[in-house]
């Protein structure tokens, strides 16, 4: 029987272990990857800072981004969102600069700043002019080590953080997003949301945060990355000299709630808002980095990039139920352990349970029978130019 109009059905399934082994090889050679990654240099300070530096003379810009291994995958039970807030207190204030001057210095510096936190990090960028590179690394060292926490701005800060939990977790995507995550996980803290939930924030205490950061944020626990019109090693010098005097810290807790293993499918059906129905298939599969994660980068091009795909092949032109731009295969990557995701949004005269149907079926196939040699070069090529695309632009 169909969903109802405006359905969203979740599925958990078991299949990943079979598309761990559905394509001997596919895995991009060791040599591609380093061919794509000339002109790369990677350095640690005696604290435990990793620099990495890539030369880019096309504009006279730079990006700097120091990014923490931390996220809302680190936070224990009622601590859920601290990751985030914090993100957004780095700039309230440290003892170098107040609030509002991280943001003048960068406007003075003719750029941009941002931060964003994931599930498995939280990062900090600048783009400027490659002149003001002694400006970032200021500003990146302070924050590293000396932010404020400013009570006042703490109370302040909370409330443009709830409110940003309300735009995004009470709409549609928002819902979904929340509800795959718990569906996936049942003991693992990737089931919590990154902005956490709500009564964890409302409770949250300035100094609760603060040992949060003093956990977490410390060059042993930190990577600098800065790609653009820069030398390396002035760029190395300048950071030895800006991080140096930072003291390691203890090694960071890595505690994250092991999933136990599942056995059985799982199913939700949520009621939005949405026009259309649609469905996410989830499969969770092995750590970032593995040779699982990597050959399923593989697969998820062979299911799902490009119009000869072969899910889009089957849903878009054989079947018409979906749209070329609605039909996404990719694998997500995570330090602890990925998911593998399929989402079709059906179009409005098709039936979701055939579409359903019809993408079990492509992935069945690929898990029982070997990928053709042309696939498999497409979609080496496929991965290899989007890497090479994304090494065009100093934000990527």
């Amino acid at each position: 029987m169909d969903m109802a109009r405006g359905s969203v059905r979740l599925v958990l399934g078991w299949l990943a272990l079979a598309l761990l082994g559905c394509a001997g090889g596919a895995s991009p050679s060791p040599s591609a990857g380093k061919d794509l990654l000339a002109g790369v240099e990677r350095r640690v300070l005696p604290n435990g800072l990793a620099i990495v530096v890539r030369e880019d003379h096309r504009l006279p810009t730079l990006t700097a981004m120091l990014a923490y291994r931390v996220g809302s995958v680190n936070e224990p039970e009622g601590l859920t969102g601290v990751s985030h807030f914090f993100e957004h207190m780095v700039f309230k204030g440290s003892a170098k600069y107040k609030r509002g001057d991280i943001d003048l210095v960068t406007y003075r510096c003719g750029g941009e700043n941002n931060a964003y936190t994931t599930h498995d990090m939280t990062g900090y960028w600048f783009h400027v002019h490659s002149s003001h590179l002694d400006s970032v690394l200021d500003i990146l060292a302070d924050t590293l080590g000396n932010s404020t926490l400013d009570p006042k701005e703490f109370e302040l800060e909370r409330g443009p953080v709830l409110q940003e939990m309300n735009i995004w977790l009470d709409g549609p995507w928002g819902e979904m997003e929340r509800t795959l995550e718990k569906t996936i996980y049942t003991k693992s803290r990737y089931r919590h949301p990154v902005l956490g939930w709500r009564e964890d924030i409302e409770k949250l205490t300035r100094d609760r945060m603060m040992e949060y950061y003093k956990a977490y944020y410390k060059p042993n626990n930190a990577s600098l990355i800065i790609v653009g019109d820069v030398r390396r090693e002035d760029v190395f010098r300048r950071v030895e000299k800006h991080f140096g005097s930072i003291p390691r810290g203890k090694d960071a807790d890595e505690a994250y709630g092991a999933e136990p293993a599942q056995a059985q499918e799982r199913q939700v059906e949520l009621k939005t808002e949405l026009p259309s129905d649609r469905f996410i298939m989830a499969f969770r599969t092995d750590k970032a980095g593995s040779d699982a994660d990597l050959t399923l980068d593989v697969i998820a091009a062979i299911l799902g990039e490009g119009r000869n795909s072969r899910l889009k092949t089957k849903l878009v032109k054989d079947l018409g139920l979906a749209g070329e731009e609605n039909v996404e295969v990719f694998n997500y990557s995570r330090r602890h352990e990925g998911v593998f995701y399929v989402q079709v949004e059906v179009a409005l005269d098709g039936s979701p349970d055939q579409a359903r149907k019809a993408a079990i079926e492509e992935l069945e196939k690929v898990t029982k029978g070997p990928v053709t040699e042309r696939e498999l070069r497409r979609a080496k090529n496929l991965l290899r130019a989007k890497f090479a695309f994304d090494l065009e632009s100093q934000n990527e």
